[in-house]
């Protein structure tokens, strides 16, 4: 049964749905993530910038990341989930990301400066680093952008760590 299974998956393609497997999703655009709580201050959307929580006694948790702030930790995954409930964070791989304008393929996605004066925990793509470019700035750096949007709203982008 098992056999057949795997021939028919094979033979019609994968199911583009997301799979959980020891607490980890394999998420149906194509990421890893994990569950993180969210303790954003309100309901979670997805695409914006995670960042590792540290204002009170809650372990495992997220919030957005500010403006300045190098330790992106990974993009949400769902909209919607509470402050104080686990939420999926995609960690690696493809994910979409909330961009408040447009972007073009082939650009690397980062999160923001204060002088870009976006919305906390949304990204910024650029073409090439601009001035003014400083260690912080490139590990600011998200991953790169695969897919070309018209405006605002999500885009799939590629992960990886500086």
């Amino acid at each position: 049964m098992k056999k057949l299974l795997l021939v028919l998956l094979l033979s019609f393609g994968l199911p583009q749905t997301d799979i959980v497997v020891s607490g980890i999703m394999h998420t149906a655009d194509g990421g890893m993530a994990i569950q993180l709580v969210n303790k954003t201050g309100g309901a979670s959307i997805k695409g914006t910038v995670g960042h590792p929580y540290h204002a009170t006694a809650v372990d495992l948790a997220f919030d957005l990341i500010p403006d300045d702030e190098p330790d992106n930790i990974g993009i949400v995954y769902e909209t919607g989930v509470a402050d104080g409930d686990l939420c999926w964070i995609v960690v690696k791989g493809l994910a979409k990301i909330y961009f408040e304008g447009a972007v073009a393929r082939g650009q690397f996605v980062r999160s923001q400066v204060a002088a870009d004066g976006g919305t906390v925990g949304y990204a910024v793509s650029e073409a090439t680093p601009t001035a003014p470019f400083t260690t912080d700035k490139h590990f600011q750096e998200l991953g790169h952008i695969l897919e070309t949007t018209g405006g605002a709203g999500l885009s799939t982008c590629l992960l990886h760590a500086n």
